[in-house]
C-alpha cells in the first residue's frame, strides 16, 4: 500500500551532544521539508514522479560529457533560480546554493 504524503510536514528528532563527559539531549522539530531533485521541485512535484515511477536520470546536458567514462546524471531540470534569488546576489552563488535557497 502506498502511503501519500501529508499535507502538513512535523517531525522530532532527538539529538544527543556530547560536552566533556556528560551528554546534553535535547528535542529539534523540523516544521518543513522542501526539495528540489531530479524528479520535480518541491514536495509534492517530487513525490508524484516517485510514485508514478518516473526517474530523474538521464543524459548530461549542463556540461559537455562526451569525454566522459560515464554520460548520465542526475540533473535538476526546468529550475529558474531567478525564481528564489535576485539577479544580483546569483552571480555571487554557486548553482547548488540555489538548490538550498529554493529547498527553504
Amino acid at each position: 500500500m502506498r502511503r501519500e504524503p501529508e499535507k502538513k510536514y512535523l517531525h522530532q528528532f532527538e539529538c544527543t551532544t556530547l560536552s566533556g563527559d556528560e551528554a546534553m539531549q535535547r528535542r529539534v522539530v523540523v516544521t518543513g521539508l522542501g526539495l528540489v531533485t531530479p524528479l520535480g521541485i518541491g514536495v509534492e512535484e517530487t513525490w508524484s514522479a516517485l510514485v508514478a515511477g518516473k526517474s530523474g536520470i538521464g543524459r548530461i546536458t549542463r556540461f559537455d560529457a562526451t569525454d566522459m567514462a560515464t554520460q548520465i546524471a542526475g540533473e535538476v531540470k526546468e529550475f529558474k533560480a531567478e525564481d528564489y534569488v535576485s539577479r544580483k546576489n546569483l552571480r555571487r552563488m554557486d548553482i547548488f546554493t540555489t538548490y538550498a535557497l529554493a529547498a527553504t
